[in-house]
């Protein structure tokens, strides 16, 4: 009898224990499964009282241009996003939480949006491709849309509306996530248009073995590189800019543009250079002028005034900056980057004048460039009350430069047009910043202008001893985007903003205490570590005190079992 019960008991040892084994593995099968389900299916409480983890009706429908992006070929068009770290860290900060829930939740309504992650510091080539320069870089913080060969690069904190002391505001996530995808799926083969008919030279793709296409082919691999076609384009022909065109190339012009007074009051006509205008103010376009100095063009030089652009009619030497030549000349110009870190430029070549030796950019044959926006080298627009136009240096001289005029007996250009020496910009940027006065978001248009008309040529970018063709490269890369922005519904008002700045504005001050910020040089946000709100941490200590709670509860029940049944 003794032998029959401890065989029993043992038995039903073995079977408890059984039992607990398996328990165990079930609630760690069960654990893993929701996590799974809460990280790619939005099994998830949104606690806070903003609503930040709810995708809006508003959104929704802003966003149903998703469900008709097709390839070419009539499949379903994916975009994805890519956040450039583990999910894990991300979620860890709640900033870059927030956006990587919203994306994961707008991926369950549009399955051809797609999520992933990447971990740029174990595997920075991981997102090589995504870079304007070799230079370029892309921080752990930022997010990259991408759909064929188009893609955008935002900070994660460009997501946030923030007060004047830099403290998170309102979320505006959602209106960015729209932008960037209107933006990056505006145009599926955006393309770089040469203008014609005005004696430029152009790289003519139909053409390749002309003297033009031979004296720009470096040009027009950079532009193929940048994911750009390269067209050209008659503006005789045509009464508006190519939908597709992500920048115009003017590049040395010989004769001027056609502008006839008499037929102003004509509704049909537009001018040359109205064309050009209604497609950098109206659809935030950018063009890129080589002009000969040396050329009296007066229709185009009273266009390019009203962007802030002058060209003199003076060659520029710089004896400290430059290459010997068997005459002396200096004018083979070694030009000086713009160190100013809040400057256009600075934006666009930065990473350059970080280095150690900053490599040198060759400016051959440069006339003087100056604005007519006085000293301030900004003007608002007539009529325009948020929008602004901006002169800023590209490429300079040193201080040791001068300026020549033409000589009057011979014609050529020898002739000092001031005694002292100074410095001279010989590359322009003039920028125009539409801003939202509800949003706050701008809307940015490029001229990008030089007087040396060798710049975009073989002998300056195909010649691997400067730095022209990462300088230009960088230069297309960063004013060529094609920027198109959700409609006014997807801000503002439409998500119950109860302010000017739309998205949604924060109710817990938890969420705007901070903790371990890093900053960037330029003193903006690289990095932020923040709370839960109060409604969160307790609902999150509730759920995750369910686990434990429940293998204590079965430890107890199994304990019963074995020592009282």
């Amino acid at each position: 009898m003794n032998k029959s019960m401890l065989r029993k008991g043992g038995r039903r040892e073995g079977i408890f224990a059984l039992i607990t084994v398996i328990g165990i593995l079930l609630l760690f099968a069960l654990n893993l499964f929701l996590t799974r389900l809460g990280l790619y299916h939005s099994l998830y409480l949104d606690t806070t009282p903003e609503g930040l983890y709810t995708l809006t009706e508003a959104m929704k429908k802003e966003s149903s241009f998703m469900e008709d992006l097709k390839e070419e070929d009539g499949t379903e068009k994916k975009v994805r996003m890519i956040f450039c770290n583990d999910p894990d860290r991300l979620i860890a900060d709640t900033s870059l939480r927030t956006v990587y829930f919203m994306a994961l939740a707008f991926h369950q309504v549009y399955p051809n949006f797609e999520v992933e992650t990447v971990n740029i510091t174990d595997n920075p080539t991981a997102v090589s491709m995504y870079k304007a320069t070799t230079l370029s870089k892309i921080e752990t913080t930022d997010v990259i849309l991408t759909t064929g060969d188009s893609y955008r690069i935002a900070s994660a904190t460009s997501f946030w509306t923030r007060t004047t002391d830099n403290v998170l505001y309102s979320y505006n996530g959602e209106y960015r996530l729209v932008s960037l995808l209107k933006s990056v799926t505006a145009i599926n083969n955006p393309s770089a248009y040469f203008i014609t008919g005005h004696g430029e030279t152009v790289y003519d793709p139909e053409d390749p073995g002309s003297e033009g296409s031979l004296s720009t082919e470096s040009f027009y691999h950079l532009l193929l590189e940048r994911g750009l076609n390269v067209k050209t384009l008659d503006l005789s022909e045509v009464d508006e800019i190519p939908k597709d065109c992500a920048l115009l190339i003017l590049n040395n012009p010989t004769s001027d543009f056609t502008y006839d007074p008499s037929k102003l009051g004509q509704l049909s006509y537009i001018s040359d250079t109205e064309k050009i205008d209604r497609y950098l103010v109206g659809r935030q376009g950018a063009i890129a002028v080589v002009k000969d100095y040396r050329l009296h063009l007066p229709n185009l030089e009273n266009y390019l005034a009203e962007w802030g652009i002058v060209f003199e009619d003076a060659l520029v030497r710089d004896p400290d900056s430059s290459l010997s030549d068997a005459e002396n000349t200096h004018t083979r110009l070694i030009a000086a980057y713009d160190s100013d870190e809040t400057s256009f430029a600075h934006a666009i070549y930065g990473d350059y004048i970080d280095l150690s030796s900053a490599p040198r950019v060759l400016v051959e044959d440069a006339g003087a460039i100056r604005t007519n926006f006085g000293m301030s080298a900004s003007q608002d627009e007539p009529g325009t009350f948020m929008t602004s136009r901006t002169f800023a240096n590209f490429l300079t001289t040193t201080a040791g430069a001068m300026t020549y005029g033409k000589n009057s007996v011979d014609g050529a250009y020898n002739a000092p047009t001031r005694r002292e020496k100074q410095k001279h910009t010989i590359a322009a940027i003039s920028a125009r910043v539409e801003t939202d006065d509800t949003t706050a978001n701008r809307k940015y248009s490029y001229m990008f202008a030089t007087s040396s008309r060798n710049f975009f040529s073989e002998e300056t970018l195909g010649n691997t001893s400067f730095a022209n063709y990462e300088i230009v490269s960088a230069l297309v890369e960063n004013i060529s985007r094609v920027d198109e922005f959700a409609s006014m519904e997807i801000g503002g008002t439409s998500l119950n903003a109860k302010n000017s700045f739309g998205g949604k504005p924060l109710i817990s001050e938890t969420l705007s205490d901070t903790a371990n910020t890093e900053y960037r040089k330029d003193g903006t946000v690289l990095h932020e570590n923040r709370a839960f709100t109060d409604g969160a941490k307790v609902t999150f200590t509730v759920i995750v005190a369910l686990i434990p709670t429940a293998v204590l509860a079965l430890g107890i029940f199994v304990t019963v079992k074995r020592k009282f049944l």
